[in-house]
């Protein structure tokens, strides 16, 4: 198998594993309207309201004790 061969196996392996894997980043979603219709159902839910807000809490605070934790280890790390 030449350079070339081998660059494009690669390449359809990553694509491949992008199509089944979450990834936190993607350049577009296949649904623009998701987000906003995710949105709507739960602030017309008030049962679904609590649950997504404690949720979000716990993401939030454990995102805040990441950054935290990274800070941190960058100003050792001098």
């Amino acid at each position: 198998m030449n350079h070339e061969e081998s660059r494009a196996t690669e390449k359809k392996k990553i694509l491949a594993r992008e199509q089944n894997e979450p990834l936190f980043i993607r350049t577009e979603q296949k649904n623009p309207m998701a987000l906003i219709n995710t949105h709507n159902l739960i602030a017309n839910d008030p049962q679904l309201v609590p649950r997504y807000l404690a949720a979000q809490e716990k993401a939030i605070s454990h995102s805040e004790d990441i950054f935290r934790l990274l800070r941190d280890d960058n100003i050792h790390a001098c």
